[in-house]
């Protein structure tokens, strides 16, 4: 069995799942007078999400619809860490990264994503942007931390993958 049909079923799923996860929060959104920051995040999510899903049936490969999935949880994570999370849920999130961007994209490509949303997390933390969610400095310590170890230990389980895999 060809590694794309996994790959290809988790772009799906994960599109499906992230836009009703965005259409939880958007509710939530409504009764926290928030709903118009999330609209602009489901409205955006969902057109990518649709597009790449016709994508991956059009071409069969998952290169380009990976590249897009991940991307987009790149801009999310963004958006949640500035402005749409509440109540801190945006850290959960980041978790989630690394897991994703390995197994879709492998090593190389997933390090870049990876270590591309550390350093944009580092640079808000330390140039806050006014009218955004501002973290304590102990729970700025304990994501960074967390998304580094988490990164790590998903990179060596990539890497045993690939090994055993191929």
């Amino acid at each position: 069995e060809s590694e794309d049909v996994p790959k290809a079923i988790i772009i799906n799923l994960f599109s499906f799942l992230g836009m009703f996860s965005l259409f939880s929060f958007f509710t939530i959104g409504l009764s926290t007078g928030r709903a118009f920051g999330y609209l602009v995040a489901i409205a955006s999510f969902f057109a990518l999400c649709i597009s790449n899903f016709f994508l991956l049936r059009a071409t069969k490969k998952v290169t380009i619809p990976g590249n897009i999935l991940v991307f987009i949880m790149l801009l999310l994570e963004i958006a949640l860490l500035l402005k749409l999370g509440q109540g801190y849920t945006c850290l959960f999130w980041y978790y989630l990264f690394p897991v994703l961007a390995f197994f879709i994209l492998g090593k190389r490509i997933g390090t870049v994503y990876v270590v591309g949303l550390f350093v944009i997390t580092i640079v808000l933390f330390r140039f806050h942007i006014e009218g955004t969610i501002e973290y304590p400095k102990f729970v700025q310590g304990r994501l960074i931390f967390t998304y580094v170890i988490t990164s790590a230990l998903t990179l060596v389980f990539e890497i045993v993958r690939q090994r055993t895999y191929f």
